[in-house]
């Protein structure tokens, strides 16, 4: 079986999050900082062959009212460089309130978030992973 990454994209970080081999549950993975964008297609790679990535999911960050601002617009260029640069389906993901339910999901587990800041981005990605496979699951049953 193959699996699927989450990239939650930031300029500076990356949360990343992995499916198991199922494609059913989703887990944080890594956070990757301040790395070029030479040093984040040469992990992914990497990911691709010590996991057998088939798929790559990016957040898309819309807005409330789901309307895309400046930082969709470097989310959506940084899809297209994975497009032209790897050899899988790369897909982009609604990630609204994923940051939110991150650092809910901290509160929850009695973690404080500013001294967790590391786990949020990966958790973030974990959210919108497990959500994406939520709908591709319900779909292919429709």
């Amino acid at each position: 079986m193959s699996r699927i990454v989450c990239i939650d994209y930031g300029r500076k970080k990356l949360g990343i999050a992995m499916s198991d081999p199922l494609g059913i549950t989703a887990q944080p993975f890594d956070t990757w900082h301040n790395l070029s964008r030479k040093q984040i297609l040469d992990k992914i790679k990497d990911l691709i062959d010590d996991y057998g990535v088939d798929r790559i999911v990016v957040g898309l960050p819309l807005t409330l009212k789901g309307e895309k601002g400046k930082i969709a617009d470097f989310a959506i260029e940084f899809v297209s460089f994975l497009r032209d640069n790897l050899h899988i389906k790369v897909v982009m993901w609604d990630e609204r309130m994923s940051s939110k339910i991150a650092v809910r999901t901290l509160q929850a587990l009695g973690k404080k978030p500013s001294k967790n800041r590391n786990k949020i981005d990966k958790i973030a990605a974990s959210v919108i992973l497990q959500d994406y496979m939520t709908f591709i699951g319900n779909s292919a049953g429709n």
